[in-house]
């Protein structure tokens, strides 16, 4: 207890505890003794305040017996007679050194997460850039080369060079993906939202992809229920989400078929599934599948090519879009992506209701 001008009137336990001092030590004094030099106005500000407003918090370090120093909360509150005069103030002091530190730990732990990450995201950005360079270099003149050829009637080298493509697009979809998952990490991946129409965007990546899906015997089939479903997204995010989910069905399905249905629920929000009759995902690996750099099979023995990323960016994608993607595997009988993208992102051309057709097995547009 503090009189009305901040002497100590009584001084408990916890508090000879907490400071070192006894009660006959500091009974008497004003407590504006254990304040640092350079801070000890702050009590008479605090009392201050109690009196006009009923009550008042502080924090401030203060020093014990010996010097100890004492990172303190101290609460002051008005004590007023049956006249509503003011005649003291109940003082609460607790000891939060121990908060603080672990406040300034997990400051600095938070501090270097933040970081890390930073750096991550730049040497991953540089890598990129040192590799997209060369690799540049090398596709030109592999195609100036294939050129000169072709016009010499010279075809012993073709499948050579053919794997030489290959390799580089390869490498240049890695450092794609890198390049887009260090964008999604700081947050500068450029977002501009417009109206899109699915059925032509989706068509368009099924002409793309049909050479790889043929290579492996694979039916493309593309069920449409609504003709008309159209959304406002970026056009690059869900390129890319539709991209992914469609390559990496066509990469874990050696025999059947990939299936992409386009529809709408009963509650007006479009969805497109893409279906495989794949490998399917383990119920264990499920909690990891859109971890980043992460893969079910991943040891140097694995049978399928890719860094991990795929899942990862395409439900970055989404998200970054107000969209959602569901999945369904069981592990030897396939899986199914679904882009659930919210009702309130639809677009309306023209009508909204439901058109239904027959499942069309894909012909690639060439051969329409």
């Amino acid at each position: 207890m503090l009189d009305t001008a901040g002497y100590v009137m009584s001084w408990n336990e916890l508090a000879e505890q907490a400071s070192g001092y006894r009660a006959d030590e500091i009974l008497g004094h004003n407590l504006s003794f254990l304040y640092m030099e350079t801070e000890k106005g702050r009590l008479a500000r605090a009392l201050t305040f109690a009196a006009a407003s009923g009550r008042h918090e502080d924090q401030a370090m203060l020093v014990g017996k010996g010097n100890a120093s004492i990172q303190a909360e101290i609460a002051v509150t008005a004590v007023r007679d049956a006249n509503r005069n003011l005649c003291g103030f109940a003082c609460v002091i607790r000891d939060i050194s121990s908060r603080t530190c672990k406040e300034w730990e997990f400051k600095n732990v938070r501090d270097a997460a933040v970081e890390f990450s930073r750096l991550k995201s730049t040497f991953l950005s540089n890598i990129s850039h040192e590799f997209r360079t060369p690799l540049n270099i090398i596709l030109g003149y592999s195609d100036l080369i294939a050129e000169h050829l072709a016009e010499v009637r010279d075809t012993s080298q073709k499948d050579c060079f053919e794997a030489v493509a290959r390799a580089s697009n390869r490498l240049i979809r890695t450092l794609n993906a890198v390049q887009d998952y260090t964008q999604l990490e700081s947050r500068s991946l450029p977002v501009n939202p417009r109206p899109i129409t699915l059925i032509p965007l989706i068509r368009g990546l099924l002409n793309e992809v049909e050479p790889q899906a043929s290579r492996k015997d694979l039916a493309l089939v593309f069920a449409i229920e609504d003709e008309d479903a159209a959304i406002i997204i970026d056009e690059y995010c869900l390129r890319q989400a539709l991209r992914n989910l469609i390559d990496n069905a066509i990469k874990f399905t050696e025999r059947g078929s990939i299936t992409t249905r386009v529809y709408r629920e009963p509650g007006g929000a479009i969805c497109v599934d893409i279906s495989d009759t794949g490998i399917g995902i383990g119920g264990a690996y499920m909690q990891h599948l859109m971890e980043p750099f992460s893969q079910e099979d991943s040891g140097i023995t694995r049978r399928f090519e890719g860094v991990g990323l795929g899942l990862a960016l395409t439900h970055r994608y989404l998200e970054l879009n107000g969209a959602r993607l569901i999945v369904q595997s069981e592990k030897g009988r396939g899986s199914t992506f679904t882009i659930h993208f919210a009702s309130t992102s639809t677009f309306a051309p023209g009508r909204f209701e439901l058109s239904h057709k027959p499942e069309d097995r894909w012909t690639p547009a060439t051969k329409r």
